[in-house]
């Protein structure tokens, strides 16, 4: 990690599943070159920046009062042919100590 920023993977190239074994629905979901560039172009044809948060809480913001602050900021994204879709995170300093203290591993991107 260079300071507070770094690289992610949000998704992997190919077929996979999550960690807690979705999607329950289809054997696996797939992702494409076509598909990921696509991800990107959407998600920066956005008017608002894509953040990071603790626990999936800006969903449960809105059905439960939890607060759902920013763990980070992503700066851009990129594709990677054989890896997949990554974005160069802003972390806050909060979590960037969270990382280099190894109390957060994963990101689970929604």
């Amino acid at each position: 990690m260079d300071g507070n920023i770094s690289s992610v993977q949000l998704l992997p190239e190919g077929q996979f599943r999550a960690k807690d074994g979705r999607p329950e629905e289809v054997p696996f979901w797939h992702l494409t070159k076509a598909a990921g560039q696509k991800i990107i172009a959407l998600i920066k044809s956005r008017p608002n920046k894509f953040i990071f948060d603790y626990e999936h809480n800006t969903l449960k913001a809105k059905k439960e009062a939890v607060e759902a602050p920013a763990s980070g900021t992503a700066l851009d994204f990129e594709w990677r042919d054989g890896e997949g879709l990554f974005a160069k995170v802003e972390w806050t300093d909060k979590a960037a100590n969270y990382i280099r203290n190894r109390e957060y591993h994963y990101i689970s991107p929604v």
